[in-house]
């Protein structure tokens, strides 16, 4: 019987705010998309601890489905987070995920 891997714990806000305008690398098959980490915002949570959420942005000629996408960062490592598109300006797609 193989074991599955251990649960890696999701970087928290403070380990996101160090990684603020650095690339996050998605796996896409053969082709890979370069996302900015954006934003960290805190939010109102269900009472049960922090709760905030995160903003990437993105090439808009490769916009992502709302997923749970595999991100690679160089200190993070690699993370599995669903991420949904929410606006395209400025020529750039912005896409949002949600840790409560």
């Amino acid at each position: 019987m193989t074991q599955s891997p251990a649960a890696v714990p999701l970087p928290t806000a403070e380990q996101f705010e160090s990684a603020r305008a650095q690339a996050f690398k998605v796996h896409l098959g053969a082709q890979v998309v370069t996302l900015l980490l954006d934003k960290i915002e805190p939010r109102r949570g269900s009472g049960r601890g922090m709760s905030f959420a995160v903003t990437f942005r993105g090439p808009a000629d490769w916009p992502l489905e709302p997923d749970t996408h595999e991100l690679e960062h160089p200190v993070l490592g690699l993370l599995m987070l669903f991420i949904s598109p929410f606006a395209e300006r400025d020529g750039e797609r912005h896409y949002e995920a949600i840790f409560n």
